[in-house]
């Protein structure tokens, strides 16, 4: 699978499409001689899962949604450079009522220390020409930083869903609860990543006094081995990678349902 999806941010289940949708409608209303962003089509038979653990693979995945229904795909996205878990699959089901039952009893579903969220995925656009073979990723995740002490993950949601469809979005916090004012927000497709850092990068957010930083964010990877030609680049490399990983892994905390 393409990462197409909505979730985390989100692929939103059926009950907040219309929201979004109207939300669009009044944001290209808004801005004059810009592009209206389309809604997102939902496969309702394709469930995008995230927050997954770390060691889930994709036969761990397909044993906890098979009570539901026939699975016709099940996968676990890898990094292509590391084999390391992105921390998100999709589990494809015959039937959308199937699908709908997996929603219904395993969002919010607790594993060990996560928290899944499982939610409908975004219907798969033709492949895009050009890249087949070369090897080349699309990246669609931004680390944001600098960001106001007041800004929150709504917040952030807010101004970055005018460049497209944002299938995660997140403010990280410390323990004690304080904004690190670092965010990532992570797109449906490289197009809308990329113009969100054209507009963002180096300029303030209406209603912000800080100037931020946006940049594509790093995939999660096993540690040694940088090139000193790397580290001199982007010195808070590491950094940006444990973020990431906290980021993709570790759901903002929810209270348990019964």
């Amino acid at each position: 699978y393409p990462l197409c999806a909505l979730a985390v941010s989100d692929e939103r289940p059926v009950s907040t499409q219309s929201t979004w949708a109207s939300r669009s409608k009044i944001r290209s209303k808004k801005s004059s001689g810009t592009k209206p962003i389309r809604p997102p089509v939902f496969d309702f038979q394709n469930l995008i899962i995230n927050y997954l653990p770390p060691d889930l693979d994709s036969a761990r995945l397909r044993n906890l949604f098979e009570r539901f229904g026939t699975i016709t795909n099940c996968k676990v996205v890898l990094d292509h450079e590391t084999g390391l878990s992105k921390g998100y699959g999709f589990v494809k089901f015959q039937t959308k009522d199937q699908a709908e039952k997996a929603i219904v009893k395993l969002n919010h579903y607790q594993i060990g220390s996560k928290t899944l969220k499982v939610s409908y995925a975004r219907r798969t656009s033709k492949p895009r020409g050009g890249d087949s073979g070369s090897g080349k990723v699309q990246h669609t995740n931004l680390y944001i930083a600098n960001l106001d002490k007041n800004i929150d993950s709504g917040d952030l949601q807010q101004h970055f869903s005018s460049c497209g469809y944002i299938v995660q979005c997140r403010v990280l916090k410390d323990e004690q609860g304080a904004t690190r004012r670092i965010g990532f927000v992570r797109y449906d497709t490289h197009e809308s990543a990329l113009k969100a850092i054209k507009r963002y990068d180096g300029k303030k957010m209406d209603g912000t006094k800080s100037v931020i930083q946006v940049r594509f964010a790093n995939s999660p990877r096993a540690p040694p081995n940088q090139s000193q030609s790397q580290s001199v680049m982007m010195p808070d490399e590491a950094a940006v990678d444990e973020s990431y990983r906290e980021f993709m892994l570790y759901p903002p905390k929810v209270h348990k349902v019964g």
